[in-house]
């Protein structure tokens, strides 16, 4: 996912691509908008997007639905189990 992932007329922008693979990859936390989206906190992805991220929400839940491992977003639980997975070297 080097380029942005596109969703009907939303889109990931390039620039939010490389965390997102970062944590998918390597467990590497993201920052404070991209870990409210892979906890599914609508409020704080809405209080901690940028403009353009929050035109762009439908776009994160379409990527992780449809590409995602279904272990690596959803809740805090999961996404912190994530990354002690990915970080430990455990394979998901």
């Amino acid at each position: 996912m080097s380029c942005e992932y596109i969703f009907k007329e939303f889109a990931i922008p390039e620039y939010m691509t490389g965390g997102l693979e970062m944590y998918l990859n390597h467990g590497l936390e993201p920052g404070s908008f991209l870990m409210a989206v892979l906890c599914n906190d609508f409020v704080g992805a809405c209080a901690h997007a940028d403009d353009t991220n929050l035109r762009n929400l439908p776009a994160y839940a379409a990527y992780l639905y449809n590409f995602a491992p279904t272990n690596s977003w959803g809740s805090e639980g999961k996404v912190n189990e994530w990354m002690r997975a990915k970080r430990s070297g455990v394979e998901n």
